[in-house]
């Protein structure tokens, strides 16, 4: 079976005002694997829409959830805590790992940190990707972030303007995504990616890691350095000239092409059974 998500599962409800391209989406076909993917901070689903196909075409079913708050307007994401981010993740996962033989998880950016956290706090994952984890920001967006956690600002300013935002392709077409930052869970998940550094050696399943060195967001130097340093049997992918949304880089369909190659190298992973395309939906 192939759909866009409608289903009641967590992290695919529709609020009323979801914009179309950023509502989560799964494509159960049937195959008895199925990756997970968790967009970043301030993007939406739209971030994977079409990275996803290679998989479907490899023969891996997907699910890209919508991490709470997003997909609509900052005001909704602005009061949610880290916590509060990762709420539908466990069910999802727990789900999922009762009706799939393998379970893969792969998170972009700050949806790297949830993917990290859930793969310590809970063990039903057969992988690990992460895509630009943000472990570490650039040096500049630490020393705002520090400044805004040592006066507290986040109590009193809701939100600061994004001084970047990326271009679509489509000159018609408007931005998926926000154009200011909310303050109180950039502070929280800045704290989470602090205390989780030191537990990423606790992750037990294979980890796969990619990082792109045009990177301005996150830098790789930092990354890369401390997963060769608590993570040193991770997969890594150096993209040369890769931007930070790997899934919608120029490169995006050789990255798929080489994570792809990994996941079917993986111990106990059955080769996936190729479907022939029918039946199925578009993306959208």
């Amino acid at each position: 079976m192939s759909e866009i998500a409608n289903a009641p599962l967590p992290g695919f409800a529709l609020h009323p005002h979801i914009r179309k391209e950023c509502q989560p989406f799964h494509h159960l076909d049937g195959n008895d694997s199925i990756v997970v993917f968790i967009h970043g901070f301030t993007g939406s689903p739209a971030d994977m829409r079409q990275y996803v196909q290679a998989y479907r075409e490899a023969g891996y079913d997907v699910a890209v959830p919508l991490v709470p708050g997003h997909g609509s307007h900052v005001s909704l994401l602005e009061k949610l805590t880290f916590r509060e981010l990762t709420i539908p993740f466990k069910p999802l996962l727990q789900h999922f790992r009762a009706r799939y033989r393998r379970l893969h998880l792969l998170g972009l950016s700050y949806g790297g940190v949830i993917a990290a956290t859930l793969a310590v706090e809970l063990p039903v994952i057969d992988s690990l990707t992460l895509f630009a984890p943000a472990f570490y920001l650039n040096v500049a967006d630490e020393k705002r972030v520090a400044w805004v956690k040592r006066l507290s600002l986040f109590r009193y300013v809701g939100k600061l303007k994004k001084t970047k935002i990326r271009n679509r392709p489509d000159p018609g077409s408007y931005n998926h995504e926000y154009t200011s930052v909310p303050l109180l869970p950039m502070v929280d998940l800045h704290r989470q990616s602090a205390y989780l550094r030191p537990r990423l050696k606790e992750i037990k399943v294979p980890v796969y890691y990619a990082h792109g060195d045009a990177d301005v967001t996150i830098p790789i130097a930092s990354n890369w350095e401390l997963m060769r340093r608590v993570l040193p049997r991770a997969a890594t992918h150096h993209v040369t000239e890769g931007s930070h949304v790997l899934t919608t880089d120029p490169q995006a369909p050789d990255i798929a092409r080489n994570h792809i190659a990994w996941l079917r190298d993986l111990p106990g992973e059955a080769p996936p059974a190729t479907d022939d395309g029918s039946g199925r939906s578009s993306l959208d």
